[in-house]
């Protein structure tokens, strides 16, 4: 019998990453925020800023445990162009989970540049969502602060 590894491979990525959406929801708040929800009853909505991006998208949760707190972890995907570069922005919003309350705690960018200039060098993300591991890839960037930390801005914020 013939095995596929396209196949195995898309298997195990939907079994460590959340596509649910009943877990969170993304919608268009202005010209330039989405509001990024959690399920929790009365949770605070967070605001993303499009970073230049036309669309925004949630591709992914990611459930991650570090030193025995639960998190989830929302992926967001955006592009945009100018006349040197496009790039892929993902922005990774981490949430405490504990007793089935979602509480933002902060935000990590990474950005794929591609120059238009084919001999400049492409910057790839410095984290990959499908590579990472979820029980432990996430936590030294959720533990600790990093230059890619983003503050949470929640709406009655502004």
């Amino acid at each position: 019998m013939f095995f596929n590894k396209g196949f195995y491979f898309f298997i195990v990525f939907l079994t460590s990453f959340s596509l649910n959406a009943n877990e969170f929801r993304l919608s268009e708040w202005t010209d330039q925020e989405y509001l990024l929800y959690s399920p929790s009853e009365g949770a605070a909505e967070v605001i993303i800023n499009r970073q230049a991006s036309n669309d925004l998208q949630l591709i992914a949760v990611i459930h991650a445990r570090c030193e025995g707190i639960d998190y989830r972890v929302p992926v967001i995907r955006g592009y945009f162009e100018t006349g040197v570069s496009s790039a892929e922005y993902l922005e990774y919003v981490i949430f405490k989970y504990e007793d089935k309350i979602y509480s933002p705690i902060k935000s990590i960018s990474s950005y794929y540049v591609i120059p238009s200039d084919k001999s400049e060098s492409v910057k790839p993300h410095f984290l990959e969502f499908e590579t990472q591991n979820t029980t432990g890839g996430f936590c030294k960037y959720i533990n600790n602060k990093t230059e890619y930390d983003n503050p949470i801005y929640i709406q009655s914020d502004k």
